[in-house]
């Protein structure tokens, strides 16, 4: 498989090769399998193969699990180099057997401390939510990704979690606490359109 990058991936892409993270992440097959090559004067990254494509919504949960360990693993290493992954999807992740591998070299950009880890709502949609409902409600997340393939929105798992599973693990800080925020957020977006509208009448 080949990719094609863009100057600025191309960049980070060699930035990111000569790091520590890189030589660990590579050495124990964490990330594919990933060479340079010219082709008609344009640099390629030819990935190892996957033999069989999987899809998250197909996966058990120990499989989603795995993956979303890998997920925090590679995040881990990588901010010990200065980078991060700019997304945490599992489609960025096939497995070889048993075993999860990260595929997605070209989400792998430097950190910027401003921004924070700007794929951690993803992460929690996409892996925590699912194998949250499976854990503490024993649903069955694979359905529920097929329809919601962005990942589960809060708003659905407010609606199977309330204050009455505080203690549960993960429940008040990144479903009730969340939510929260993100209903002060919006009040007061609301609020400030309000005042901006007011203020477009006055003479």
């Amino acid at each position: 498989m080949y990719r094609v990058l863009s100057e600025g991936a191309l960049r980070q892409w060699h930035e990111f090769r000569g790091t520590a993270a890189a030589a660990a992440l590579f050495a124990d097959g964490t990330l594919v399998e990933t060479t340079e090559v010219e082709e008609d004067g344009k640099t390629l990254l030819e990935h190892a193969r996957v033999p069989l494509i999987s899809y998250f919504y197909e996966w058990s949960f120990d499989m989603l699990k795995d993956a979303a360990l890998l997920t925090l693993d590679i995040t881990e290493k990588l901010l010990e180099s200065g980078f991060i992954m700019k997304d945490a999807t599992p489609f960025n992740i096939q497995f070889l057997g048993s075993r999860p591998v990260f595929i997605d070299i070209g989400s792998i950009v430097e950190y910027e401390e401003t921004e924070g880890w700007v794929g951690y709502a993803q992460f929690l949609e996409t892996f925590m939510y699912p194998l949250m409902i499976a854990s503490l409600r024993n649903v069955s997340f694979q359905p529920f990704l097929r329809s919601h393939i962005d990942g589960l929105p809060m708003e659905f798992m407010r609606s199977l979690f309330g204050w009455m599973d505080i203690f549960k693990p993960g429940v008040f800080g990144d479903i009730l606490l969340r939510d929260i925020v993100a209903a002060r957020t919006k009040r007061r977006a609301g609020q400030n359109a309000n005042i901006g509208g007011a203020d477009l009448k006055v003479p």
